[in-house]
């Protein structure tokens, strides 16, 4: 547990330190770790997996009864937070500090097409720990990294360049832990995904992932410390996101998932503490998002989940202490937010449930909690009297399936949050 804390903390120190910030002394108890760009670039991704897993751990560490307290939403936050800064500043500062020629003559910047006509042999010639930029161009390759890269696409003047699999297996395939992938469009696989995720601690950012036979984006076996952040997933014939079982603290963070012929994000069964927020998840030809049996502790929390056409969000059996809060979900076909049989312990509040075509919430398990003790979630189906305004209905809701009560339910949508819906 003392290594999990010093690789937490000398993570974030890192990231802010290199970002041009400092760390005030004592805020983790310890004062702050001065480090040299060359150290922070080099230790990012080394450190991407503790950061990760750390952070869940803290959480749970400062707040053991999180599921009685809502402060300890602010410390799940803690990975948001550590998200922001990986889409903010941290692919310039990986590659940009090799833009000089000692980098380019030791291996750790290599150009395409500059010094290798294509991705692959670029791959094949870096060294663990650099960095291949990619200018703009349409790659006709099925790109497999093998070692520990930034794979970072730029825009140089034709647009973010292209991995064209050739109606083949899959676009990119990650087979090292702590693999950056940033600014490509990826299309055109056939067998397999888009990318095809088969290792830990990977950051995923800011790609274009569209009109792959299959998956967007796929996590093979028991896949732990990913990010997926502030990329466009659109029109993939199956699902935009999959996991398969076992998952364990994954964060999904800023994407749009639109459009893809089955689900949008879909996790295997027994997923652990993942997080799924801020994603714009509308008109997958499944449902929005989906926890398969045994999930547990997993965090679903401000997305706007719309127009889905077999339901917004969804628990199967056995689901158990999942966490649901601050999601817009509108007018998707059947139940805005389904808990099936034998889910329990679950807590869903502040979501705002609107014209979902069936139910806007469904509840077959037992024990699930459809408040905080204060406030319930908004459903669109009740018509409720607030006779004192203060928000909150004069009566419960009964929610559909016969086994949960809003007990508090909310009068109105916040003029902010009504301002996101789109119009049908």
């Amino acid at each position: 547990m003392v290594i999990r804390r010093m690789l937490l903390m000398a993570t974030f120190a890192l990231l802010v330190t290199s970002a041009g910030h400092t760390f005030q002394a004592g805020f983790w108890g310890t004062s702050a770790i001065q480090a040299q760009e060359d150290d922070a670039a080099m230790a990012f991704a080394r450190h991407l997996c503790a950061a990760i897993l750390g952070a869940s751990q803290i959480c749970q560490d400062a707040y053991p009864n999180l599921w009685d307290r809502r402060v300890g939403l602010q410390m799940i936050c803690l990975l948001r937070p550590l998200s922001r800064l990986i889409s903010g500043w941290n692919i310039a500062f990986l590659t940009e500090r090799y833009e000089s020629d000692h980098a380019r003559s030791a291996g750790m910047l290599i150009v395409v097409p500059d010094d290798y006509p294509t991705i692959q042999e670029a791959i094949d010639a870096a060294c663990p720990g650099g960095t291949v930029k990619v200018r703009s161009g349409t790659y006709r390759e099925n790109v497999d990294v093998h070692e520990q890269l930034t794979l970072w696409g730029v825009d140089s003047g034709q647009g973010m360049p292209v991995i064209d699999a050739r109606a083949w297996v899959s676009g990119v395939t990650l087979r090292r832990d702590g693999i950056i992938l940033a600014g490509f469009v990826i299309t055109n696989s056939s067998l397999g995904a888009g990318v095809d995720v088969q290792s830990d601690c990977n950051v995923i950012i800011d790609n274009n992932i569209t009109g792959n036979t299959i998956n967007g984006v796929k996590f093979r076996g028991r896949r732990e410390g990913n990010i997926v952040s502030q990329n466009r997933i659109i029109e993939n014939g199956f699902s935009g996101i999959s996991f398969e079982a076992e998952s364990v603290d994954n964060t999904v963070i800023g994407n749009d998932i639109i459009r893809n012929g089955f689900g949008g994000i879909s996790f295997g069964a027994e997923a652990l503490r993942n997080l799924v927020t801020e994603n714009n998840i509308s008109q997958n030809g499944f449902v929005g998002v989906q926890f398969k049996a045994r999930s547990t502790d997993n965090y679903v929390l401000e997305n706007l989940v719309i127009e889905n056409n077999f339901g917004g969000i969804d628990l199967l059996g056995n689901a158990s202490c999942n966490l649901i809060t601050g999601n817009l979900l509108v007018r998707n076909n059947f139940t805005g937010l389904s808990l099936s049989k034998n889910t329990s312990c679950n807590k869903v509040f502040q979501n705002y449930l609107l014209q979902n075509t069936k139910h806007g919430a469904s509840d077959e398990g037992s024990g699930n909690l459809w408040d905080d003790g204060t406030a319930g979630n908004y459903h669109s189906d009740f018509k409720c009297e607030d006779k004192d305004n203060n928000g909150i209905c004069d009566s419960a809701f009964g929610i559909y399936g016969g086994m949960g009560s809003d007990r508090y339910p909310l009068s109105s949508i916040p003029e902010a949050i009504a301002r996101t819906i789109p119009a049908g």
